[in-house]
């Protein structure tokens, strides 16, 4: 029995390390107007994490860095 408890420990703590994040924290700036906000990976198809975000192209945004 202590056996099964101890497999069943191993395996939630390795889940709940290996969930990824769903939302990252993403600053927008055009010229000296600067922008923080949270932003669902959810959103973008092409968007596997936070860093894929600053590579699309996201309308009205100078630049766009996510973490």
């Amino acid at each position: 029995m202590k056996k099964v408890l101890i497999a069943v420990a191993v395996v939630a703590i390795a889940a709940s390390f290996g969930s990824c994040k769903k939302t990252c924290e993403c600053t927008y700036k055009v010229g000296a107007l600067e922008t923080h906000t949270l932003v669902s990976l959810d959103d973008y198809e092409d968007a596997n994490s936070c860093k894929d975000l600053t590579s699309i192209n996201i309308a009205g945004a100078g630049s766009v860095k996510c973490k």
